[in-house]
């Protein structure tokens, strides 16, 4: 890429979506919280089509897969270690649809520390290991 480029040239900008179409004035009144934007009432459906699919150039192939997540622990910690496995076998038995990968007591490519792989192929299933992983990680940490 060029120096010379500016900011909006070297990004397609995230309403190009739309070029073309009219687009109505969005409301700048708050919600009763105050803080909050009021985008008027919440509809029953999802408009966006990302709930249903990820967006190019996300990959949303069985071939493929969308989000890979990693879930480490210290093994030189034995609750961690424990607490790891426990979480690997409840996501086995939660998600297997999911493709999970097995429980590495090492660090193995470019982790620093042992971990085991779950990838999602779709935003449903992405948003649910995403929650999960929220509320279960325990003493872990995770990167998607």
């Amino acid at each position: 890429m060029s120096a010379n480029l500016t900011f909006s040239q070297k990004y397609l900008s995230p309403l190009a979506v739309y070029d073309g179409q009219q687009l109505t004035e969005l409301p700048t009144g708050f919600n009763s919280d105050g803080k909050s934007l009021d985008n008027g009432p919440r509809s029953q459906e999802p408009s966006s089509e990302c709930y249903k699919q990820h967006p190019a150039p996300i990959r949303a192939i069985k071939e493929g897969n969308s989000f890979d997540f990693h879930i480490y622990y210290h093994p030189g910690n034995a609750d961690e270690t424990k607490y790891a496995k426990e979480l690997h076998e409840r996501i086995r038995r939660e998600f297997p649809e999911m493709r999970i990968y097995k429980f590495w007591d090492r660090p193995v490519g470019p982790h620093p520390v042992p971990m085991f792989e779950v990838n999602t192929f779709t935003p449903i299933e992405t948003g649910a290991l995403f929650g999960f992983l929220t509320v279960w990680r325990g003493p872990l940490s995770w990167v998607a």
